[in-house]
């Protein structure tokens, strides 16, 4: 019995329809003072849902200087920060706004400089 659709024209759909779903499940960015706290909870100016994603954080030089993830309006997840070269200067995660892993420091020239490990935003190293 012959196909009733070639398997290359699946595939053809197949990967545009991942592609988009993909993207639309993407969180998004936005400017961090695009972002209110209330009752220690975030929102996006004008909404009434605690925020999802990513908030960038840029100086008058127009370099990133903090990327911050969020869920359901709190920091939860990756937060870097960046020296005014560009360089990272921090990363490390939070949970419920607070620090919680590992936590590492970068001079200006990149090199590492600290690893130190929290747990419910006290470090345990």
């Amino acid at each position: 019995m012959q196909d009733l659709v070639p398997s290359w024209k699946l595939k053809c759909l197949i990967a545009p329809l991942t592609f988009s779903m993909l993207v639309s499940c993407a969180t998004p960015d936005v400017l961090a003072d695009e972002l209110v706290e209330r009752d220690g909870l975030f929102y996006r100016v004008g909404s009434d849902e605690p925020f999802t994603g990513r908030s960038l954080k840029y100086p008058e030089n127009g370099r990133l200087m903090n990327r911050t993830e969020y869920r359901d309006g709190k920091k939860n997840g990756v937060s870097e920060s960046f020296w005014e070269n560009g360089t990272l200067g921090q990363k490390g995660r939070l949970k419920d706004g607070r620090k919680d892993g590992l936590l590492e420091t970068f001079g200006a020239n990149g090199d590492l400089t600290g690893r130190y490990n929290h747990k419910n935003g006290v470090r345990v190293d």
